[in-house]
């Protein structure tokens, strides 16, 4: 998915290629609704807290723009277990994207954030030929993994996590923000940089934009990883 995206960007721009991940519609509202916060319409394609709508209102102020889209939101790591599984893992064939598989998966989730995910699940699949038992196992031990992989790289704050994950604990709330739907992009990164201790921020990344610096883990979305407590 990364490598496509920056073929897209590379002959069309940011605004024309579709920035939003293959799971996102896993958790995602069929008909999203426009939440006016602060002047600005916020689009909603996943439920998110009010303190969470706030802290992207007062971005897309700081940054001069009419309105944001949310496509994604925060996972339990059995949640984000689930997407990866459906969405990348052992999904149905689609036209325009790779078949699921392990690579696919490595190509948006890096094994950092894994644990020992992918041997896991290699020793069971495929999960779909397992019985209802067998598979809650597997998916149940994939899910720990993800949670103590999480757990062990956020366990210092001092240290930025250098791969991206939905997967929210600890008074934290991830979403994304959709690039093609924001008039500039590089406004808002500087909005977000800008805002500093207001946001809350505790992670943040994005796909490239001229004029700043590359995203300490690549991601197709504007995604940020929030305290809402």
């Amino acid at each position: 998915m990364w490598r496509a995206l920056l073929v897209c960007l590379a002959i069309v721009g940011l605004s024309a290629c579709a920035t939003t991940s293959p799971d996102e519609d896993a958790s995602a509202i069929d008909a999203p609704p426009v939440e006016m916060r602060k002047g600005v319409a916020i689009t909603l394609h996943y439920p998110v807290p009010d303190p969470v709508l706030d802290l992207v209102a007062d971005v897309a102020v700081l940054a001069g723009e009419p309105s944001l889209t949310i496509t994604s939101g925060a996972r339990t790591p059995r949640k984000q277990v689930e997407v990866m599984i459906d969405y990348y893992l052992e999904c149905e064939p689609h036209p325009t994207l790779p078949d699921c598989s392990v690579a696919y998966l490595l190509q948006t989730y890096e094994p950092e954030c894994l644990g020992n995910l992918v041997e896991i699940y290699e020793a069971a699949a495929p999960l779909s030929a397992l019985s209802p038992e067998r598979r809650e196992t597997a998916v149940a031990a994939m899910a720990n993994e993800v949670e103590i992989a999480i757990s062990a790289l956020d366990a210092d704050p001092t240290v930025e996590r250098q791969c991206m994950s939905h997967v929210s604990m600890n008074g934290q709330f991830a979403i994304d923000l959709d690039p093609g739907a924001m008039e500039s992009p590089f406004a808002v990164y500087h909005a977000v940089r800008a805002m500093g201790d207001r946001l809350k921020q505790s992670r943040f990344y994005y796909p490239p934009i001229e004029g700043v610096p590359e995203s300490p883990a690549p991601d197709a979305a504007f995604h940020l990883e929030v305290f809402t407590q």
